[in-house]
């Protein structure tokens, strides 16, 4: 069994100036897609010298999730191509699945913050750390399908009051 680790007592011990290697922050499982796998380990990176540019990069993720899950990017409007904002993306990924879209919709928020951060406003580790606990609860939903595989066999079990 895999444990979440508690990084906070990390973050109030000492802050690295340079990880030649930065360790990921969860395991991502293999059932995500290579290239959100690839996004994760830069927001890995920069999670110790840019939370913000870290929070950034998460909704890029967001948006590869959806291009992933076929969630169309660009509408036609008299011949011509409009691209649809995550925002509305988001909101079409509600019809597969309502969960996952929520779980989403919060990220975006808080990447909505990141990537406005600067001036009065700044993105802290810890708070990178808990949007990265929602994401990581945001692929469980979309990719790890072991819990719907168990809900069916459950489901089965029950209606035949047995195997």
């Amino acid at each position: 069994m895999v444990q979440m680790v508690n990084l906070n007592w990390i973050l109030k011990i000492t802050i690295p100036w340079y990880l030649s290697c930065q360790p990921p922050l969860f395991l991502v499982k293999q059932c995500v897609p290579v290239k959100i796998s690839n996004h994760l380990d830069v927001v890995f990176a920069l999670f110790w010298t840019d939370p913000s540019a870290a929070i950034g990069k998460l909704r890029v993720c967001v948006e590869d999730i959806l291009t992933d899950k076929k969630i169309k990017r660009f509408t036609s409007n008299k011949g011509k191509r409009n691209r649809l904002n995550l925002h509305s993306r988001i909101e079409l990924f509600e019809d597969k699945n309502p969960a996952a879209s929520a779980t989403l919709m919060a990220i975006k928020w808080i990447g909505n913050a990141g990537s406005h951060a600067g001036g009065t406003m700044t993105i802290s580790q810890e708070e990178v750390v808990e949007v990265l606990q929602i994401f990581e609860h945001a692929l469980d939903q979309i990719y790890d399908t072991k819990s719907k595989v168990l809900a069916k066999k459950i489901a089965g079990i029950n209606k035949r009051k047995g195997f």
